[in-house]
């Protein structure tokens, strides 16, 4: 939402999930260390991917990636809806 390209640390299959929402994670840019099942792999993929961009100019990385992170950030409330509408579904279904 904040417009900022992201790297997760944290259940493998995030990064799943995030895809059959439409969410674009940058795979061109940062690759795909998300799919190591093994957590230091993946902390090793993320470490490794930021200091491939230290040398990089920032401003031209951001305005070229500034339309998918406006997608991103346009998915969200379709998405909070849809995870509030399970949540409720599950509530609801309790007693």
């Amino acid at each position: 939402m904040g417009l900022k390209p992201f790297m997760i640390l944290g259940d493998p299959k995030l990064y799943e999930y995030l895809h059959d929402y439409g969410i674009d994670t940058f795979d061109d840019l940062f690759g795909q260390g998300y799919r190591h099942y093994d957590w230091e792999k993946r902390k090793e993929w993320i470490v490794d991917t930021l200091l491939s961009f230290k040398d990089k100019d920032y401003n031209d990385l951001y305005n070229s990636i500034l339309p998918r992170l406006i997608k991103n950030r346009d998915k969200m409330p379709s998405i909070f809806k849809k995870n509030k509408d399970r949540f409720n579904y599950i509530v609801n279904n309790l007693t």
